[in-house]
């Protein structure tokens, strides 16, 4: 039923359906909070009410859904703290409050995230972004949840470090933690990101060691060259990370330069100082790279001339000197900008 103009209240008479399995009600405008009563729908494992007019908080009952595999809340007005239950759903992959999928994105949840979501070790992605949690980023995202593909807390208010642990996450594809409140170094194990280390991709699949029973909707909000589009049957092709608009010091790692399949590099609007490593210039996939906004200084490093299919390169607002490595396109961008 996505896609409608349904309108009106979830009924506490939607627990009667003990057999059912999939329920997406994505992109129409209902209203109104999620029954407690879906927690007796015991066999479900697809849940999608993205994109309505729900508001209220999480139900605990969620907790009794021992089947769920995929939830996605997203883009609705619902608000309170990361419902512990969550850590109860062993079976869980998606979870968006924007897992597998966990999805609870664009809405207005906040508090800091709860310990018992390690518990859902089969977690691929989980999308927290647009919502107002707190607190620092858990370390033990990296330690738990191995199987991790895609992490996105965007636009939050997460503050401390970038936990180490972080590093362990030898499947992660793409790495959303920009518009926090994150200080510290960027991790210089940065470079143990296998799936971003890798230029062999020959299938658009995720490089998780599951099996997605919904592979038609693995899709996610991805912001690359400054613009948020939706990645679903490519989404496996692309590796990102984003770390701007936090307050991030030091230098950058000269490490970074090893995740040569990476497509995506955004690191704009820190507090970053040092040379631009000439590292980044063995990461020939390189499509965007942007250091824009920070203090860097030194020249742009002639190994730059190796990034043949870069579209989008910024490095305004620094204290770079020197010229443009000649015979590049990066000649060809205006004010290198």
């Amino acid at each position: 039923m996505t896609n409608n103009q349904l309108s009106g209240h979830l009924t506490d008479q939607l627990g009667q359906f003990k057999n059912l399995s999939y329920l997406s009600l994505a992109q129409n405008k209902i209203s109104g909070p999620i029954p407690s009563s879906i927690g007796d729908l015991s066999s479900l494992k697809f849940f999608d009410i993205s994109e309505n007019q729900l508001n209220g908080r999480i139900p605990l009952s969620i907790g009794e859904l021992s089947s769920l595999k995929l939830f996605d809340v997203s883009e609705n007005q619902l608000n309170g703290t990361f419902p512990p239950c969550f850590g109860q759903l062993e079976s869980l992959e998606t979870l968006a409050f924007e897992s597998f999928y966990v999805k609870p994105s664009n809405n207005s949840m906040f508090g800091e995230l709860t310990s018992t979501l390690q518990n859902s070790r089969d977690l691929i992605m989980i999308d927290l972004s647009e919502n107002h949690f707190s607190g620092c980023v858990p370390a033990w995202i990296g330690d738990k949840l191995s199987s991790l593909v895609i992490l996105s807390l965007r636009s939050n208010n997460f503050d401390g470090h970038i936990p180490h642990k972080i590093c362990d996450l030898q499947f992660l594809q793409n790495l959303d933690l920009a518009q926090n409140n994150i200080s510290g170094v960027i991790p210089k194990c940065f470079n143990n990101f296998s799936a971003m280390a890798t230029k062999k991709k020959t299938k658009n699949e995720v490089s998780a060691p599951l099996v997605i029973d919904f592979p038609f909707y693995f899709k996610a909000l991805l912001v690359l060259k400054g613009r948020e589009d939706e990645y679903g049957n490519m989404l496996g092709l692309v590796t990102n990370i984003d770390l701007s608009a936090n307050s991030l010091t030091g230098e950058i790692p000269k490490q970074i330069g090893s995740l040569v399949g990476l497509l995506s590099l955004n690191f704009s609007g820190n507090l970053l100082t040092g040379n631009i490593p000439d590292t980044i210039g063995n990461m020939e996939w390189m499509e965007s790279l942007d250091l824009s906004m920070n203090r860097l200084n030194g020249e742009i490093p002639p190994s730059f001339s190796k990034l043949n299919f870069l579209n989008h390169f910024n490095v305004s607002y620094n204290n770079l000197t020197g010229q443009i490595p000649t015979s590049t396109q990066l000649q060809s961008f205006e004010n290198l900008s």
